[in-house]
This record gives C-alpha cells, structure tokens and sequence, in this order.
C-alpha cells in the first residue's frame, strides 16, 4: 500500500497485489492486482478488505526475459540500416 512506482511497476511483475493511494502514479502502468484508492479512510478500508480476494498471478509486461538477443536479430537485419540520413551537420566555420 502507497503511491510507489513499486506498486504498479514491480509488484505485478511477481504477482503481488497493490493498493495504490492518490493520483501519483495517474496514467502509469496498470494491471488487475492494482487497486487504486483515496486516502480517505472508507477508500482505504475498503481496498484492504478486496485485496485479499485478488488472485495472486505474475504479470510479464516486461518482456520475455530475452530483450538482449532480440535487439541483436534487430541490429543483424540490413533493413534497419538501410535509412535515409536523419541529421545533418552544418560547419559554422565555413559559412
């Protein structure tokens, strides 16, 4: 329970129910284990009793555990270097 990043980031990750209090983490992450509450204390009462009916199911929003070897197959293909210029140098010194 708070207004960590933890809470939305991390904790579904594992599998972890959050109560996230206020509007601090507003359009961050979210997942099912996530409660978000006021703090007032009827909002916080009740999100304490509907956590424990939260099942406790580890959400992989990071990928697969395999971004290093993706990214190679990525940098392998000729197709992502096959690119126009994007920037140009201009030389102050010689204008």
């Amino acid at each position: 329970m708070g207004n960590s990043s933890a809470g939305v980031r991390e904790a579904p990750h594992f599998g972890v129910p959050a109560i996230n209090v206020g509007s601090r983490q507003h359009n961050r992450a979210t997942a099912e284990s996530i409660l978000n509450t006021t703090a007032h204390v009827d909002s916080l009462r009740h999100a304490v009793q509907q956590v424990a009916d939260i099942p406790r199911v580890a959400v992989s929003d990071f990928g697969n555990g395999n971004s290093a070897g993706e990214f190679h197959q990525i940098l392998l293909n000729n197709a992502f270097w096959d690119k126009g210029i994007q920037k140009h140098f201009i030389d102050r010194s010689a204008v």
